[in-house]
């Protein structure tokens, strides 16, 4: 499997942000609550914080603004009270011994490791042969692991997924897989698989520099099957459109699939981008479900359940408005929420973008800090006394802080939240905990509320550790390296 050495890339894409803590651990997890920012109003960024409004979105940014001054005011050394440094929370285990129950997921625990195994397959999906103009753009796949025979094997070796999901108490069909052909390097590869009367979509997660691209695309978009929620619901505009792209090119598969194995349910999984794809999917399917002039109406007509079970995805959703304006986008919305999970494994900062800005600083912190520490014990001694390379990396940064362009995108990003459960694991060996994502700063509970009975998400602080630069590809692929997947010796 390729390691995704690009997602680097994106946690310095992504701006020191958010306010100072307080911390105190609860089941192995760093929890904190918010400390008041002191903000200095003698330059334009702040002026301009200073005429936005009181929604918890606007005292967001504010506190955002207001660790970044704070931190480069101080020098580069940001004066803040951090937790002690802990070891890396993973351990020698390398399969989770605790699989999260039906209760947690919505989905029995062997379709969770089933739609976690093709999540982790997936990566090693290779592009169709550079020899083959006439490639199909994607071909029904064999149900065994034997290689397909063909009059043209080279070819077909290239194209061909000739995998294995079936366990000796899981019997899968592997349906089809769409690897884009030329477009191969700037589109996941997507595939489907059905046990019993469940057809699990898969895409692949981040593995190329374009991938990487969409990624950070974050601008905010309404789609047409959701038109009648515009005011409400915005998804992540390049996980749209390459979901999008994939339901239309497929849409003649899919269906046929439905109708052939008698589909009860749909899941959309994916690791990372894969997960942020699965879920923007999700909610396309639902919206067109809703279109009695679509080929999709067949989902609601059949009474076709859709779901997404998504591996460290980003968040891919901005709700807007007052829904309880609008009865039909609350319902929607609700839905949508029960069948909707992602995992979040220990430091993992993917899934904490976008919205989850303080946890990324806290990351973003640790690295710097220790790469710091690293780079001046490698400076020759005469040198050292006339080198602070922690400031000079500060100043990388330094010259964003005035920028409004900067502040306005953080309050675009800042928007975004998961919907339904985020299912979190401090290491291999823990049990999962079940959070929902209340957004930016929610208000104080209501008693009997769902907030006083399921834990906030962006409760879950980043815990610092000695090596984070290490840790960093670990968090992303432990839950699928083999983490929650099934082991070589499960598969048949």
């Amino acid at each position: 499997m390729m390691m995704h050495h690009h997602h680097l890339l994106h946690l310095f894409f992504v701006l020191h942000f958010l306010s100072h803590y307080n911390y105190y651990r609860v089941d192995g997890f760093l929890i904190s609550t918010p400390r008041a920012v002191v903000l200095n109003s003698n330059n334009d960024g702040v002026q301009s914080l200073l005429k936005m409004g009181t929604t918890p979105v606007d005292d967001e940014v504010r506190s955002i603004f207001g660790r970044l001054k704070n931190k480069f005011s101080s020098g580069g050394k940001e004066q803040t009270s951090k937790a002690e440094k802990i070891p890396n929370p993973m351990d020698d285990m390398n399969v989770m011994p605790h699989i999260p129950s039906k209760d947690m997921t919505g989905v029995d625990p062997d379709i969770t490791r089933l739609c976690a195994t093709l999540s982790s397959a997936l990566y090693d999906v290779v592009p169709p042969s550079k020899n083959s103009n006439s490639a199909p753009r994607y071909e029904e796949m064999p149900n065994t692991v034997e290689k397909k025979s063909s009059k043209n094997d080279a070819d077909d070796d290239d194209r061909a997924w000739n995998k294995s999901f079936s366990t000796k108490n899981l019997k899968v069909d592997t349906i089809f897989l769409d690897s884009h052909d030329a477009f191969f390097a700037s589109s996941a590869p997507f595939a489907g698989i059905v046990a019993g009367d469940k057809l699990i979509m898969g895409w692949r997660g981040t593995n190329s520099l374009v991938d990487a691209l969409n990624d950070l695309a974050i601008s905010p978009q309404s789609s047409i099957p959701l038109r009648k929620y515009r005011k409400h619901i915005k998804q992540q505009g390049a996980f749209l459109s390459m979901a999008t792209n994939d339901l239309i090119n497929n849409e003649e598969m899919i269906l046929d699939t439905i109708e052939k194995y008698a589909i009860k349910e749909i899941v959309c999984t994916g690791h990372s981008l894969g997960g942020g794809l699965a879920q923007t999917a999700h909610l396309l399917l639902r919206g067109l479900s809703e279109d009695t002039s679509s080929t999709w109406a067949v989902l609601r007509e059949k009474e076709i359940n859709v779901r997404s079970l998504n591996f460290e995805g980003p968040m891919t959703t901005v709700l807007c408005g007052d829904t309880t304006t609008n009865p039909e986008a609350e319902t929607f919305i609700e839905a949508a929420r029960e069948n909707s999970c992602n995992f979040a494994f220990s430091n993992d900062f993917v899934p904490r973008g976008y919205g989850y800005m303080s946890f990324i600083m806290d990351l973003i912190d640790n690295v710097e800090e220790r790469a710091t520490d690293i780079a001046n014990a490698k400076v020759p001694w005469p040198l050292s006394n006339h080198l602070d390379l922690h400031e000079k990396i500060g100043e990388v940064l330094d010259s964003t802080v005035n920028n409004e362009k900067v502040l306005e995108g953080v309050g675009v990003a800042i928007r975004y939240s998961h919907l339904g459960n985020v299912i979190c694991y401090a290491s291999h060996g823990a049990k999962p905990v079940v959070t929902r994502d209340y957004g930016p700063q929610p208000a104080a509970p209501q008693q009997g509320s769902e907030h006083t009975t399921i834990r906030n998400f962006r409760d879950i602080k980043y815990i610092p550790v000695d090596r984070p630069i290490d840790g960093i590809m670990d968090w992303h692929m432990g839950i699928i390296s083999p983490g929650l997947c099934f082991t070589n010796d499960e598969l048949v």
